[in-house]
């Protein structure tokens, strides 16, 4: 018996390979090498038609003419001169293969943003005297924060994200001007002294560094008004948790929390909380604390009810509770009159109030639950932008199947949607 043949698309940036391979255990390397081997070359090539193209505007452009500069993807292994553009504010040298970068690249006077991602950068420095206020070094490969970045005085904003950084240096304690660092997809260590050396940072993003417990000093990050910890392994906070009282989003999307922890609850000035993807049976009365909250992210969880005690956030913009176990959306859910978008999918939902009451609402979703009768008011509400009820067991006319078809053939060219 003939093994059944599978047609293979693979599209390599913007070229379209196909191929019949055998369906088989494990892959056919040979028409895997040869794929990528295709695929280097076309990256080479575009590489090489980019580098020409920008050889030329380095060469032509007029000095003072040149604001922004964009380098990427042109197979550079080092800097070309750019000394002439001393009014340069953006460079960026994005997905080339520089290894070392000297000051003199960053002499421009106005030079404010570097882009620095994808590349193999081992030895960075930087002029004394220098305005660089955001730098993007993600995705380099490093061990370890250059430390010359004790130079970039008036630096706010630095991506360290998908690198392999373990530490957080002293130096970063005196860079007085950052307020925002990323620091997601590495591994580090998130100890005491890591928290003492960020305290003076706004926004702190540490999402998928494995970390599997919070410093019980987390307390001093008093400036701190957004912090992520998403995606690691975290089950429970200290109790000095409670104490970051400026906080106004905090992330702890994939982590492996059973409850909100009850110190969140007297975090008043939250605007943002997600625990996305955690294994929350319930949500605690607590939660009607946080009526500043603009944003709730509670899906991918095993909630069954919604404490009456949420009626108090009024200010919510944004809700999302799909794939959760909700039966009933209680009546009070009609005060939410700043709500815009609604996520109520993949639950067991038989119930919900008129929506239609909701003023603001641009997006919701009631799809795959166990509603039964058609809610015609939402449906008839046509300033909404998306509105999903495929998948519930819907009892329908022939009238009630030709009305929504109108209705959805009508809204799709002004690219609104109603998904049935």
């Amino acid at each position: 018996m003939k093994k059944p043949l599978i047609l293979v698309l693979i599209i390599i940036n913007n070229t379209l390979f196909s191929q019949e391979v055998a369906k088989a255990p494990g892959y056919n390397k040979i028409q895997y090498d040869s794929l990528r081997t295709v695929w280097q070359k076309i990256s080479e090539q575009k590489a090489l038609i980019k580098r020409k193209e920008n050889d030329s505007i380095l060469m032509y452009t007029p000095a003072a003419s040149m604001i922004n500069l964009d380098l990427s993807a042109s197979g550079y292994d080092k800097v070309p001169d750019i000394s002439k553009f001393a009014e340069l504010e953006t460079l960026n040298l994005a997905e080339n293969k520089l290894k070392k970068i000297g000051k003199k690249s960053f002499g421009a006077k106005n030079l404010k943003t570097v882009i620095l991602e994808k590349n193999k950068i081992k030895r960075l420095r930087f002029p004394r005297n220098n305005n660089i206020e955001t730098l993007i070094l993600k995705d380099n490969g490093l061990k370890r924060i250059p430390r010359s970045l004790r130079r970039l005085k008036n630096l706010k904003t630095l991506n360290l994200s998908n690198n392999h950084i373990k530490r957080i240096p002293k130096f970063i304690l005196r860079l007085d001007s950052l307020k925002e660092i990323n620091l997601n997809y590495n591994d580090v260590l998130f100890d005491k002294r890591s928290v003492n050396r960020l305290k003076n940072i706004e926004v702190i993003l540490l999402g998928a560094n494995n970390i599997r417990k919070i410093p019980g000093n987390i307390n001093k990050l008093q400036k701190t008004k957004r912090l992520n910890l998403g995606s690691n392994n975290i089950c429970a906070i200290p109790r000095s948790f409670k104490e970051l009282t400026g906080l106004k989003s905090l992330i702890f999307y994939k982590n492996n929390f059973t409850v909100i922890p009850s110190g969140i609850f007297y975090l008043k000035n939250l605007e943002e909380l997600d625990f996305y993807y955690n294994n929350l049976n319930k949500i605690p009365e607590g939660i009607g604390n946080l009526t500043k909250l603009k944003q709730l992210y509670l899906a991918y969880n095993h909630i069954g009810l919604l404490p009456d005690t949420m009626k108090n956030l009024e200010n919510l913009k944004y809700l999302y509770l799909h794939h959760n176990n909700l039966t009933f959306i209680p009546k009070w859910f009609i005060r939410f009159k700043k709500l815009q978008r609604l996520g109520l999918d993949h639950n067991k939902i038989f119930s919900i109030p008129d929506l239609s009451a909701l003023p603001e609402l641009k997006e919701v979703d009631l799809g795959f639950n166990n509603l039964e009768y058609l809610p015609w008011n939402l449906i008839n509400r046509d300033d909404l932008n998306m509105l999903i009820i495929r998948g519930n067991p819907f009892i329908l006319s022939e009238k009630d199947k030709n009305m929504l078809k109108k209705l959805s053939n009508k809204r799709a060219p002004k690219g609104k949607s109603l998904i049935f």
